[in-house]
């Protein structure tokens, strides 16, 4: 009994520590949330904007009634349709869901620059940086409009959280090569990011038997991810 009393206190302290170190930053991601979230579905009047979203949408129904050989999307893969119609059938409303995950992914980009920004200069300047990134207007923008621009970038962004982490593990290699592998599902340019990741580890140091493993480990995983598309 008195063990778990013990046990109860520590994590209420873990819980406690983690919630007061990181108020600031949670409290600009969420500003930021239910602005952006105001802006896109109560203010704005975005219609013409969000004639992208409804052809991802379009070509994504298109593609599970069979009439694969009638779509043609530039410099993107299916990824992006798919997911579009996947959520249509669940939850309707092909516009809104869009513009959703824009949403999401941008809150996204917001939190995560503080913990990548922090991994390499520390909590102030990471403040400054999340701030920095809240504040852009192009940002604002791509978040409130059903577009592909966002959720590709938000898995790239999240993917060099891990990449900045002090010592980096091969279970962190797993799952940048899985973020990127998503990401590459739905924007081509996450192999650009590949081959930066793969040049960064060779020239760090000169431990060519454990970055050649650890670049095999990042460029079979992508590979296993992205290969549905």
């Amino acid at each position: 009994m008195n063990n778990f009393k013990v046990s109860s206190k520590n994590n209420s302290s873990i819980l406690n520590n983690f919630f007061q170190g990181n108020k600031l930053p949670i409290i600009i991601t969420a500003i930021f949330f239910f602005s952006m979230f105001y802006v896109a579905f109560i203010v704005a009047d975005n219609t013409i904007w969000n004639q992208d979203g409804i052809w991802y949408y379009i070509t994504g129904k298109e593609f599970f009634d069979g009439n694969s050989h009638n779509i043609q999307i530039i410099n993107a893969p299916l990824g992006t349709p798919i997911i579009y119609a996947v959520l249509d059938d669940l939850f309707g409303m092909p516009s809104e869901t869009a513009k959703s995950l824009s949403l999401i992914s941008g809150t996204v980009i917001v939190l995560f620059s503080y913990f990548i920004t922090k991994n390499i200069f520390g909590a102030k300047i990471a403040i400054i940086t999340q701030i920095i990134v809240a504040v852009n207007a192009k940002l604002h923008f791509l978040s409130v409009l059903a577009l592909n621009e966002l959720m590709p970038i938000a898995l790239i962004i999240s993917s060099f959280y891990f990449l900045t982490k002090n010592e980096l593990k091969n279970s962190d290699f797993v799952i940048i090569g899985i973020l990127l592998g998503l990401s590459f599902m739905l924007r081509y340019q996450a192999i650009l990011v590949i081959l930066g990741i793969v040049i960064f580890l060779f020239i760090r140091n000169k431990k060519i038997r454990s970055n050649a493993l650890k670049s095999g480990i990042l460029i079979l995983v992508f590979l296993t991810t992205a290969s549905p598309i």
